[in-house]
């Protein structure tokens, strides 16, 4: 069975690894993902805000409306880990986060 086709895959030089781990090394790689919960649309308009876009700039570049960019930038302030203080602005915190996340996003 699965057991002996695995034996004489590695007796011939074959590596061999179980499906479960390989699904779970995805799944933990993915939760390193630090911008990995945030939707295509969010990261398009985290993109834009550390870009310097303002909410009517992000709106006309990605054809969608001033409230639609609002929803997605409220979202992305409950979502990313920044402060929600009043020393902090969340617009930059919010590009900073994704400058300095955005590679691992990409790996």
């Amino acid at each position: 069975g699965e057991m002996q086709s695995a034996i004489l895959a590695v007796a011939g030089g074959t590596t061999v690894v179980d499906p479960l781990l390989v699904a779970s090394l995805m799944e933990s790689a993915g939760e390193r993902d630090p911008l990995g919960m945030l939707s295509r649309r969010e990261k398009e308009v985290l993109a834009l805000i550390a870009e310097g876009l303002s909410n009517e700039g992000i709106a006309e570049r990605l054809n969608i409306t001033p409230a639609a960019v609002e929803k997605r930038v409220t979202s992305l302030f409950r979502s990313l880990p920044i402060d929600a203080d009043r020393a902090t602005n969340r617009r930059v915190a919010a590009a900073l986060f994704y400058l300095s996340n955005r590679t691992a996003a990409a790996a």
